[in-house]
């Protein structure tokens, strides 16, 4: 039952700013997996990095993953960013930005010509910042920052063709 379903479904390569990534770019792989006959009805999963592009965000990497559910070109999913250290840079500086953004969002996709494709994507912002605890408290797990912000994010994609063409 499973292996026909991911015979059939479509690896993409894209690049997101905004959406969960704030005010980042990551570059993200998503797959739709065809829940139907049809194709009509997809999951994409979607697994990404990237970094911060706002100045005062400088040295942060972006971790992002991302579950949607597709009907045609309207979406509706659930992705989230996590915001840390950049490994690439030997220095490391504390931040006061959150540690995780979690973004449900509605969204819908155009396609261009070929394979490209273009998202846009509307939701809220869910801030958390991790607390690791220490010896005074013990207190450690993720504490929501208060507010829920209205967001907005735009996506530029690729999708790879599902079978190889042969050169005969």
């Amino acid at each position: 039952m499973l292996l026909p379903m991911f015979s059939l479904a479509q690896p993409k390569l894209e690049a997101q700013i905004g959406g969960a990534d704030f005010a980042g770019i990551t570059i993200n792989s998503a797959y739709d997996i065809n829940l139907g006959k049809s194709g009509n009805h997809r999951l994409i999963p979607i697994f990404g990095i990237g970094m911060a592009w706002a100045w005062w965000l400088e040295n942060m990497v972006i971790t992002h993953i991302g579950l949607i559910y597709q009907y045609r070109q309207f979406g509706i999913g659930l992705e989230s960013s996590s915001f840390g250290a950049n490994p690439f840079w030997g220095e490391f500086y504390p931040h006061s930005f959150v540690d995780l953004i979690l973004y449900p969002n509605i969204n819908y996709t155009i396609q261009g010509k070929g394979n490209w494709y273009f998202a846009f994507s509307a939701g809220a912002y869910f801030a958390y910042s991790v607390e690791t605890g220490n010896s005074w408290n013990g207190h450690q797990g993720a504490e929501f920052e208060g507010d829920v912000i209205p967001a907005l994010g735009f996506t530029a994609g690729y999708k790879f063709d599902r079978l190889a063409r042969s050169s005969e």
